[in-house]
């Protein structure tokens, strides 16, 4: 999804304002909320395990470039702190 994102700036550079409004809004919004997605899977270590932390965090970090607000590092000690107080 990364790659795809950064693929697409060198697709919409020549495109009119108001269709690459549309494409931001469309196609970028989806991949932005697949990786915010993702980002919650791997504040859980599915993607490496729990032991591969560091592996996680990267990957999350990784993912996190094609989001702009830096929410990776963070988001695993919020959202845990979430599941810990809902009883």
């Amino acid at each position: 999804m990364v790659v795809i994102q950064v693929a697409s700036c060198y697709v919409v550079k020549d495109l009119s304002w108001p269709i690459l409004l549309l494409a931001a809004y469309s196609f970028g919004g989806v991949i932005n909320h697949s990786m915010t997605l993702a980002i919650h899977e791997i504040s859980h270590s599915l993607a490496f395990g729990h032991s591969r932390p560091k592996a996680n965090r990267a990957l999350a970090i990784f993912g996190n470039l094609i989001i702009g607000v830096p929410t990776a590092v963070t988001f695993k000690r919020y959202h845990l702190d979430h599941h810990r107080y809902q009883g």
